[in-house]
């Protein structure tokens, strides 16, 4: 209890100082006052100063072009002395009076964050920022990556922060065309980007081959005679997490310091975050000795003789030295499958050592050859010179032209319209289907699509979703929270949680707060039009109305019918939020015309600029995405309810409970749920599911393509009959077994399990149709919702809850639904029951109550429709159980060319 009310504590200080520096920024901010020549640079978020912007530093305070301008350097305080022995080191004056330290986030940090005219970052802001237009932001990437970046770092989460400030950079700095490409297709730049890209010299390798500095460091640290060998580990920590390999660095280094020859010395340098977790006692070693912390990274690079990596992008930069090169590889296979990477280092040109011994014999090696390969040196330094810092400030601060410099700068905007949309968490529900099913439809290649959301409520389950998106389309994860000051932080909040908070003057406040979250957020894009897709979160409908008289045409989607929303809702819905949304837009888009009447009367002063844009259907995803096998649709599938108990019995009489092991690292992982039961015998496994077992064919194919294509699995798992009931819940076998028997009636229903969808209603139907076909089964495929313990209660009461099956999310439901008899749908209200039409898609029959929505676009005789009543939607149930339903085939071509030409017209 204690420890919990600690943390408790902690975390509302972190919280309060975190407010207090916004607080500052924002009051300079609001200032819009510009500091002419002044430049603010920071580096690793201030924990430290060294490398690009070091030396760009030095430049600036060395130059006589330069001597007018102030150079603000912000570090944190412990790093303070630091740093300014490392400048005096580069022949900076300290006392230079354009020459100052700031603490990082202290009063005049904030200040001159919000009005400095220069600023330089190898990392990122703070997600408050917000460039001033007055302001030049130049981001300086702080190496090559091998590893993967961004969106494929394994969330998407993380991405967001270096996104937004990347949009925000009139400049990102690169130092080879492989760099360029990695970040902008890791950083969703590609067509949407204003600034420009320049692929200049690295800096910080200028003084890799300073004779100069190289023989003053070595005279600093006393390194003549001796053979300099730097040992550079990379951090296998990552964003979401830490991980230290000081075990396996310190048995290394004991080994190296009883064998290396009596000149050799290994300088070990580990990433800041192991050196703070573990310390080494440097004094028990003779020939190791701890990286110095006094001198420049670099400076001491040029010094060394040899140079000791792994996976870090310093074997890049050490190129440029001509000096030899080891990689000492231990652990590839688990850190490419923990992290992933751009290239194979198998095929570098550098030695490649996977253990202690090997790399020994490395180091003894006498007269090793230096590294020579043009072509790879050509692709990763090509351009590293001399004077890389002297260049880009000429290019930035004179506008020299590039053509008389050793660099290029490029243009990554398409010059499209650029379209913002606001798509929610991405739910699998109805809205998300139909955003999917719009991008499927449309040419997304006429415009830049940027959906956005807040980074803090995606779910991790969703983000396939964002790697399938097509090409046109990006995403941006939303960082941070919105740039207010107390008083207006306590009005937001009331304006927007209280419909009776309307105070004169508190909308123009609010508005303003909004408009400068506009800003913050979206402004470095330049949007030509702000799509409020979901229609729901009240942040952005409110920030619809903040920005109207920008030059920016909003619209605004209602995809259902708002005024039963409001009363199954209530106040999780800002009703004035949404009325100044629907007030302030160009375009308020209804998705089917039977909306219009109800909503023109609730919302009079929308008349004039509704707009309908029916859902597009989807058919052809929905056919294509129905072919996967439901031997890997099925495969992992959360099972929220489903009563085994009389199953149970049986099928451990005949399968048992023993375990199996594969040792598979390597998707270890996605194999991890084969631990689980395994046969004694495929006989019984046939005698328990004789259907499953006539497609064991089709399992032992989807299985290994699934491996094939998610795992690059040159030699697949071969996998036994035996095995198969190991793999899957009781619930999955019994569910495939279901579909996949002839004789079995199989009726499906999806959707959250919410008020509005009345899976009640479908229960009690099925209740009726299982007493007169007890071959009949019902799968109810619900992700999410907030009726979930009373849906479980509805088939627990029933009298067939042994033949009613309660799925969870599935990121591919068609499989099952294709293979289903059925589809029932008993929705009390919709938009549009896009659902119905997957189904129809699919050839299914579909029993569905009477909604004027979804009925206006079906017509007549496609399927059987009932009353939007509870008993007449029974009785219609159990007529298509006894009598069946002869439909007509659905239109889909027809109104999926109608609803593009009702899309197209919101742009013009």
């Amino acid at each position: 209890m204690a420890k919990t009310y600690l943390q408790r504590v902690k975390k509302a200080l972190r919280k309060n100082t975190l407010n207090r520096y916004r607080d500052i920024y924002l009051k300079w901010y609001k200032k819009n006052r510009v500091l002419k020549d002044t430049v603010l640079m920071e580096s690793t978020h201030g924990t430290d100063f060294y490398g690009h912007m070091l030396f760009i530093a030095k430049e600036i305070l060395t130059n006589q072009k330069y001597e007018g301008k102030n150079v603000y350097i912000a570090v944190e305080k412990s790093k303070l002395n630091v740093v300014k022995d490392r400048l005096k080191h580069q022949g900076v004056s300290i006392d230079d009076p354009n020459l100052h330290f700031v603490l990082y986030l202290d009063d005049k940090y904030c200040e001159l964050l919000a009005r400095a005219e220069y600023l330089f970052n190898d990392t990122t802001f703070f997600d408050f920022f917000i460039k001033q237009s007055f302001q030049i932001y130049t981001n300086i990437w702080h190496g090559t990556p091998l590893k993967k970046l961004g969106k494929y770092t394994g969330s998407v989460r993380t991405m967001a922060n270096v996104q937004k400030n990347f949009y925000s950079a009139d400049y990102i700095v690169v130092s080879n065309d492989y760099t360029k490409e990695a970040l902008i297709d890791s950083y969703n730049l590609a067509g949407v980007y204003r600034g420009k890209i320049i692929v200049a010299p690295s800096i910080r390798n200028s003084v890799l081959n300073n004779v100069i500095v190289r023989n003053a460091v070595r005279r600093r640290y006393n390194l003549k005679g001796k053979n300099a060998i730097v040992y550079m580990p990379t951090w296998r920590g990552s964003a979401t997490g830490t991980v230290f390999e000081n075990k396996q660095v310190i048995e290394t280094v004991k080994y190296l310091d009883a064998s290396l020859k009596e000149n050799q010395i290994v300088f070990l340098k580990l990433h800041p975050f192991e050196a703070e977790q573990h310390q080494i006692d440097y004094s028990a070693f003779k020939h190791i000795k701890e990286f110095p912390t006094d001198c420049e990274t670099y400076d001491f690079l040029a010094a060394s003789d040899q140079l000791i990596t792994d996976y870090s992008s310093v074997m890049y930069d050490y190129m440029n030295t001509k000096k030899p090169i080891t990689l000492y590889v231990y652990d590839k296979e688990a850190y490419y499958a923990s992290r992933g990477c751009y290239e194979d280092i198998e095929f570098y040109p550098f030695p490649k050592v996977r253990n202690k011994d090997q790399l020994l014999k490395s180091l003894l090696e006498e007269n090793k050859a230096k590294y020579i390969d043009t072509e790879f040196q050509k692709k990763f330094v090509g351009l590293d010179q001399f004077n890389g810092a002297e260049e880009l400030l000429e290019f930035l601060f004179e506008r020299t032209s590039e053509k008389k410099l050793h660099l290029q700068s490029y243009e990554i905007y398409n010059h499209k319209e650029t379209v913002i949309m606001c798509v929610g968490a991405l739910w699998n529900n109805g809205i998300t289907k139909a955003l999917i099913n719009t991008f499927d439809a449309i040419d997304t290649k006429k415009r830049n699509y940027v959906i956005f959301f807040a980074r803090k409520n995606l779910s991790v389950l969703n983000e396939y979703i964002l790697f399938n998106l097509p090409k046109g389309v990006t995403f941006y994860p939303v960082p941070g929270k919105i740039l207010a000051d107390l008083k207006e932080r306590v009005l937001v909040r009331h304006y927007s949680k209280n419909e009776w908070f309307k105070f004169p003057g508190s909308k123009k406040i609010v508005d303003g707060v909004y408009r400068r979250e506009y800003r913050r957020v979206f402004e470095s894009l330049k949007p030509d039009h702000f799509i409020h897709y979901t229609g729901f979160e009240r942040k952005y409908a409110e920030m619809i109305s903040a920005v109207k008289g920008l030059p920016l045409k909003t619209s605004i989607f209602v995809h259902t019918d708002m005024n039963a929303e409001r009363l199954n809702r209530g106040s999780s819905i800002s009703w004035k939020m949404l009325t100044n949304a629907y007030n302030s837009a160009d375009n308020v888009v209804l998705v089917s015309q039977q909306l219009r009447k109800d909503f023109e009367k609730t919302f009079p002063k929308t008349r004039g600029k509704i707009k309908i844009v029916n859902n597009f259907l989807g058919s052809k995803l929905i056919r294509e995405n129905s072919k996967e096998s439901l031997f890997t649709t099925l495969l992992g599938v959360p099972v929220t309810y489903a009563n085994n108990t009389g199953f149970e019995q049986k099928f451990n009489k005949l399968l048992g409970h023993s375990y199996v092991s594969k040792n598979l690292p390597s998707v270890s992982q996605y194999r991890s749920i084969i631990n689980k039961h395994y046969l004694k015998d495929s006989q019984n496994f046939e005698k328990l599911f004789p259907f499953i077992t006539k497609h064991f064919d089709e399992f032992r194919t989807a299985i290994e393509t699934k491996e094939k294509k998610y795992f690059s699995a040159n030699n697949p798992l071969v996998y036994t009959m035996s095995e198969i009931s190991g793999m899957y819940s009781k619930t999955a076998l019994r569910v495939m077994e279901s579909l996949f028997d002839p004789s079995v009636k199989v009726y499906v229903t999806i959707g959250r399990m919410a008020k509005q969808k009345r899976q009640d209603r479908i229960i009690e139907a099925f209740t009726q149709i299982h007493r007169i076909n007890s071959k009949t089964r019902l799968i109810i495929i619900a992700p999410h919702g907030s009726l979930r313990k009373e849906t479980i209660n509805w088939i627990k009461n029933s009298t067939c809850s042994e033949a009613i099956f309660l799925l969870g999310s599935m990121s591919n439901p068609y499989g099952v639904l294709k293979a289903s008899d059925a589809f029932l749908f008993s929705s009390e209200y919709e938009g549009l029951g896009l659902v119905v039409f997957e189904a129809l898609a699919l050839d299914k029959d579909v029993i569905t109550t009477y909604l004027p929505e979804t009925v206006e676009v079906l017509g007549e005789k496609t399927a059987l429709v009932s009353k939007n009543d509870d008993q007449d939607f029974v009785n219609k149930a159990i007529l298509y159980e006894k009598h069946g339903f002869e439909k007509e085939m659905f239109d889909f071509a027809g109104k999926d060319d109608q609803s593009i030409v009702e899309f197209e017209s919101l742009f013009k």
